[in-house]
């Protein structure tokens, strides 16, 4: 499981495509929530569940400039 300071990264790269016409753009908005504070809130909650089950978290060695 990546580390927690990636959901900033991941909510941003996610809100990408919710700007725009993408196609993925509806099923974001369904799943996550219709503002960008609810998503933020379904990524913290999503994380929050994925480390009750996981004792394992990742980060790279290197890490480059974010391009989100």
């Amino acid at each position: 499981m990546p580390r927690v300071r990636y959901l900033g990264r991941l909510h941003r790269r996610n809100e990408f495509p919710i700007g725009s016409h993408h196609p993925l753009r509806e099923t974001l908005l369904r799943q996550a929530g219709s503002n960008a504070a609810e998503r933020a809130a379904f990524l913290r909650r999503q994380y929050a569940t994925a480390q009750e089950q996981l004792v394992q978290l990742w980060a790279p060695r290197e890490e480059g400039a974010p391009a989100f």
